[in-house]
């Protein structure tokens, strides 16, 4: 019987060879890499440090020349850019205690940011005009029964503080006393008057609520036409001549309410 020839290539293989017949891989001479080392957290002055460091010597920026440009932006991304900015500077009472308190702030800083804000024709204005169509301070009407008594209730101070909060606070803090260490101040009654003749400037002919009654209650009590012309000038009151047209309104309005009285009797 004729042998196999390939048994004998067969017979040099164990079936217990744990051998990898692949070729392995070649064996690396170089030195074996070093794990990535992490950077040493940086302090808040080498942030600071580090981001000046880049506007001037990376991008020739001055930090107002990044505000300037930011602001000039208006595509999407600045925007959003912004209004993280905004949130940040603007929001933050830390903040902008650094930068606009007055016992410590630079130069100019406080002035440019009340002239931006443009306080004495925006929401102050705004709160006058609202004040003078109230009905403590719009124009008097002579079927309305309302004296000048009215002035101690203590609604119309409410009303006052809900219509105008930014003038009252601005008004509380005119007033208080320099030495005073009270952060609120209680409504006085004499604001009224400052806020009367505030109401008065702005529309004489329509905001004259306060000055007519206080006109009216005047000339009940005997003051005499020199004193109310000066008065009238002064804000306080509405003029000599106007007092009496209401006084002369008011004498036919009770003549023909007692007429009505009289007509109503059965006899």
């Amino acid at each position: 019987m004729d042998s196999d020839p390939t048994l004998p290539a067969f017979s040099t293989l164990s079936l217990s060879d744990n051998s990898d017949p692949r070729p392995s891989p070649p064996a690396q001479n170089g030195p074996h890499p070093q794990p990535r080392q992490r950077r040493p957290r940086m302090s808040v002055e080498e942030k600071l440090n580090s981001i000046f460091n880049h506007l001037r010597s990376e991008l020739s920026w001055s930090l107002g020349d990044f505000f300037k440009a930011l602001a000039a932006r208006h595509d999407a991304i600045n925007i959003r850019r912004k209004g993280a900015f905004a949130a940040a500077a603007f929001t933050d009472s830390e903040v902008l205690g650094c930068y606009l308190r007055r016992q410590h702030s630079w130069p100019g800083v406080r002035e440019a940011v009340i002239k931006a804000l443009d306080l004495g024709s925006s929401e102050l204005r705004d709160e006058i005009q609202q004040l003078g169509s109230s009905k403590l301070f719009r124009q008097y009407s002579p079927d309305s029964r309302a004296g000048f008594e009215a002035l101690d209730q203590e609604q119309p101070f409410q009303q006052i503080q809900q219509d105008a909060p930014y003038m009252m606070q601005l008004l509380y803090n005119i007033t208080r006393p320099p030495r005073s260490t009270e952060q609120t101040a209680e409504f006085s009654p004499r604001l009224i008057l400052v806020l009367a003749i505030l109401c008065f400037s702005q529309r004489r002919n329509t905001y004259s609520g306060f000055q007519t009654l206080l006109g009216l209650y005047l000339y009940s009590k005997g003051v005499k036409r020199r004193q109310l012309k000066l008065l009238s000038r002064l804000g306080v009151s509405i003029s000599y001549d106007s007092i009496l047209r209401v006084v002369k309104q008011l004498s036919k309005n009770a003549i023909n309410d007692l007429r009505l009285l009289v007509s109503s009797i059965t006899w």
